[in-house]
């Protein structure tokens, strides 16, 4: 039977010393996304979703959510809490001025009916980068223990993710193989065997 460890930004300190080695999974560089809503009658978008220039080489949107109208996202490395992750200011004064510079409004904090703030488990390749230039993709790990983590992407590639990771068991069971490593390939993925060293023994686990 295979662990899987499937907790998103907190897939990194899941590493307990007597089950794997900390070499065999991957560090997660989060990257906090913050949104805020405010009234219809202040941003009346009506029913349709804006696509809003934002500076950085970046756009946010602007969407109608529940009776309000709902403003993000940013992308900023994050080094806070994560159980509580909070809107920061900065954030903040950054979406109302795309906002506002793109629609001829004058919106300013007291004008905000809501704000929340979510973290991204991105993945880190060791270097200096932007979040905002962090990959996206998900990715599968295997230990020596034979704990399965995947982590990574984004909310339009969480249903893929569990069929990936059944594809994986279901083929191992079949030949005794260890994966190494699952690399992203074009219509899949291609498993590449710990024991041999050989890619291409494992058919490619389509999402």
């Amino acid at each position: 039977a295979n662990v899987v460890n499937a907790t998103g930004v907190w897939a990194d300190r899941i590493r307990p010393h007597e089950i794997h080695d900390e070499a065999e999974v991957p560090w997660i560089a989060p990257s906090r996304g913050t949104h805020i809503t405010v009234s219809t009658d202040d941003l009346p978008i009506g029913r349709a979703a804006c696509i809003v220039p934002a500076g950085e080489d970046r756009t946010i949107f602007a969407l109608p959510w529940y009776g309000r109208t709902l403003i993000g996202t940013t992308d900023r490395e994050y080094e806070g809490d994560l159980d509580h992750p909070s809107p920061s200011a900065d954030d903040i004064e950054y979406l109302l001025d795309a906002v506002n510079s793109f629609f001829g409004v004058e919106l300013d904090r007291s004008r905000i009916t809501g704000a929340y703030a979510g973290v991204r488990p991105l993945i880190s390749s060791g270097d200096p980068k932007r979040s905002v230039d962090i990959s996206r993709k998900a990715e599968l790990y295997e230990t020596s223990s034979g704990m399965l983590t995947i982590t990574g992407g984004k909310l339009t590639t969480c249903h893929p993710k569990p069929i990936v990771i059944g594809k994986r068991r279901e083929h191992t069971q079949g030949c005794g193989h260890t994966t190494r490593a699952v690399i992203p390939t074009k219509g899949g993925y291609l498993a590449v065997c710990r024991n041999c060293d050989m890619a291409g023994q494992f058919p490619r686990f389509n999402a």
